[in-house]
């Protein structure tokens, strides 16, 4: 089989997928508590509910060690913990009260870097993560320990 003289080249076919990606960055990620001297055992429990002026444990990790961390709360991000900083292996522990003017009903507790603060409310900055916590009037008692 004899072939002829080979001819112009035909149109560029479509994009084909993407080659393989490399791993997600880390999962940056934080954790609500009550505090211990108010709640005794039921402090290492995650929560998702909260009165005004109780102190909270925000406990994060999966950031970089030593990034400054604000931690937020609620619909109009005030400012609960201006920062707190990672340890070695990126993580945080903090304790703070609610305030008082946080507005009751569902919300969230933030986490952010490169915070830019005004009037006490974080105005912008660089998200991070989020625990949703709702604010209440009062909590249901729990048993004797």
């Amino acid at each position: 089989m004899t072939r002829g003289p080979q001819g112009i080249a035909g149109p560029q076919g479509p994009v084909g997928p993407g080659g393989p990606r490399g791993l997600p960055g880390p999962t940056r990620q934080i954790v609500v508590t009550w505090n211990p001297d108010e709640f005794g055992a039921y402090d290492y429990f995650p929560v998702a509910e909260a009165m005004r002026n109780q102190r909270i444990r925000v406990v994060g990790a999966g950031f970089d060690p030593e990034d400054s961390v604000t931690i937020s709360i609620c619909r109009d991000d005030i400012v609960l913990v201006k920062e707190v900083v990672a340890n070695k292996g990126g993580a945080f522990e903090v304790d703070k009260a609610i305030p008082a003017a946080v507005a009751l009903g569902p919300g969230s507790v933030k986490a952010w870097l490169n915070a830019t603060i005004s009037s006490s409310e974080v105005i912008s900055g660089d998200f991070q993560a989020c625990w949703p916590l709702n604010i209440v009037k009062s909590l249901e008692s729990f048993p004797s320990q």
